[in-house]
């Protein structure tokens, strides 16, 4: 796949592109490395380089759309990354404007690079994908691969959960550590904005597994949604919702 660190930045029109440049400011780093440029030394309840990528699903050397927002969550919390200005305008175009109708999300880690979700689906129904979970692997401080969890649990393992995984051709991927995920159609977006402006909007956790740098063992993708029952998981995402109001948010457990 492309080096994320060629890709063509979008013009500086938007919040969630503003974001993107003022968290970067704050948590310097170079396509999701430190500034040493070793993927190296990441250790238990230290905070890590953690990047949220949105764009357009297909990318193309230089010229391709996308926001990168960094964070630094601390290694085996159970985080949650909330962005809650992503679906609030889609019915306007809003983010359908900045990345075209499908939009894709990645997750980054000192320098590795999961495969796409799809965040927005161009769909007669209007597909929203809005809860993705990833899961970074270590092996003794170094990040050497990064999945998402599936997400099926989240609306009962129904025909509401689909094949949701792309390669950075924007072609949907069904090998090794493809997964599939729960989407929302947008009268069904609209109706739940209604009650809540939050419902919908882009939600990524990130939990851990493996061993860090001193050979702790990591625990946190143990608390992953596929291992739990639908009740108790709807149950845990409506909790986290509540009290959030900041565009970008990050919470950890």
């Amino acid at each position: 796949m492309p080096a994320s660190s060629r890709r063509g930045a979008l013009p500086a029109t938007s919040m969630i592109l503003f974001l993107a440049v003022l968290l970067l400011l704050q948590t310097v780093v170079r396509a999701c490395l430190p500034l040493d440029g070793m993927n190296a030394g990441v250790t238990l309840n230290r905070g890590t380089h953690v990047c949220v990528v949105l764009s357009t699903p297909e990318w193309v050397d230089g010229t391709s759309n996308y926001s990168r927002l960094a964070f630094t969550p601390n290694v085996d919390k159970f985080a949650r990354l909330q962005f809650s200005d992503t679906y609030s305008n889609v019915p306007t175009g809003g983010i359908t404007d900045l990345y075209g109708p499908n939009v894709a999300v990645h997750v980054e880690s000192m320098g590795v690079t999961s495969f796409q979700k799809l965040y927005r689906q161009e769909d007669p129904l209007g597909r929203t994908f809005p809860i993705l979970t990833a899961i970074i692997n270590l092996d003794r401080g170094v990040v050497t691969g990064i999945t998402f969890d599936n997400g099926c649990v989240l609306c009962n393992n129904s025909d509401r959960c689909v094949e949701n995984t792309y390669d950075f051709l924007g072609e949907l991927y069904s090998g090794v550590g493809a997964t599939s995920d729960c989407f929302l159609t947008d009268a069904e977006c609209a109706a739940n904005t209604q009650a809540d402006p939050r419902a919908c909007q882009l939600t990524v956790y990130v939990t851990w597994t493996g061993t860090d740098a001193k050979g702790n063992f990591l625990t946190s993708s143990s608390r992953r949604f596929s291992l739990f029952s639908s009740y108790s998981v709807n149950s845990y995402v409506n909790g986290l919702v509540k009290g959030v109001q900041d565009s970008v948010s990050l919470r950890e457990e």
